[in-house]
């Protein structure tokens, strides 16, 4: 369907950057003009927003838009990823604020942003308000280009890496894919953390064995200490990472020093891209591709502990990352 804006109730509207705010969570937003309206249907979404029926109006008066970033952007070279991005590189040259959100833990603020900016063609570089407010206190391009991405993406590797600092967590094993975290955990001071991946992003070789007595036991001996498990989206998530995991919350709990278990996203599912239209199975043409999300990676990892203690949910659209 068309592009519909959504206005923060007063519950959250301080969270989201105060009044003036659209926010989009749409899988589409190539027809600005359109006349459907949308009811929500996620129940955690409800109580947080109010939707505007004469849209359009209420989409234009806006100072700030949020855009969730899979489903609403779509691959530029279709029809209906040009205009997508043509209508928000509009947005963009009327002087609004624009601001991408994402689940999407294997990318830092920075690698995200060059994605928008390089890969799919949208000008973040030229939001002139927040462009002049980086030039003044950045001098080379690289710096202009971190100042704007601070401004203008969340990933939720980031609110979590800013959630263990402010917890006050030091030693959390990290499941993730990708250096993108690990960039973000040590920005908010955080070194001393366990990951299933070395800073360079590469995979520690001993998290692919299988699940046996030695290999669970030698990954603990070396680091005994963890204060958290936080959950990421792992494209090579193993039986013995979870193994692992749920050691380090059973052995914390017996101590009577339970640690939490923190997750980038309760999404059941995350979605990879799209078939073409000329893929060779006819019945997966144009087709999402799915995998497995970090909810269902966070939920193995609780029901293998027996515990039943729900992980701590810093993705959108969880309420920790509005307090951000």
């Amino acid at each position: 369907g068309g592009a519909f804006a959504i206005k923060l109730a007063d519950v959250v509207s301080d969270a989201c950057m105060g009044h003036g705010v659209a926010v989009t969570s749409i899988e589409r937003l190539s027809n600005l003009d359109g006349d459907d309206h949308a009811v929500p249907t996620r129940p955690s979404l409800q109580r947080c927003v109010t939707w505007v029926p004469d849209h359009r109006v209420e989409f234009d008066a806006a100072d700030s838009y949020i855009f969730s970033f899979h489903g609403v952007v779509c691959d530029p070279e279709t029809e209906m990823g040009a205009k997508i991005i043509r209508n928000i590189n509009r947005l963009i040259a009327n002087n609004k604020r624009i601001v991408f959100i994402t689940n999407d833990s294997t990318m830092s603020r920075e690698t995200f942003f060059e994605r928008l900016t390089l890969k799919l063609g949208i000008n973040m570089m030229e939001t002139p308000t927040r462009l002049q407010q980086c030039q003044i206190e950045n001098s080379s391009e690289q710096d202009l280009k971190s100042c704007l991405s601070r401004l203008s993406v969340v990933t939720s590797c980031f609110t979590c890496a800013w959630f263990l600092k402010q917890a006050g967590i030091r030693r959390p094993f990290v499941i993730c894919q990708g250096k993108g975290f690990c960039e973000e955990l040590e920005n908010e001071g955080i070194r001393n953390y366990v990951a299933v991946v070395n800073p360079d992003g590469s995979r520690k070789p001993e998290f692919l064995k299988p699940v046996s007595k030695e290999n669970i036991t030698r990954i603990i001996e070396r680091a005994p200490d963890v204060d958290a498990i936080v959950v990421g989206w792992d494209h090579q998530l193993t039986a013995l990472t979870i193994a692992v995991a749920a050691q380090y919350i059973r052995r914390n709990d017996q101590r009577n020093k339970p640690i939490p278990i923190i997750s980038c996203s309760m999404d059941a599912a995350g979605v990879m891209g799209w078939t073409s239209s000329t893929y060779g199975a006819p019945l997966f043409q144009n087709r999402k591709i799915h995998t497995i999300g970090i909810g269902t990676m966070a939920h193995a990892i609780c029901g293998c502990t027996e515990l039943h203690r729900p992980p701590i949910d810093v993705g959108k659209p969880s309420e920790m990352l509005l307090e951000y």
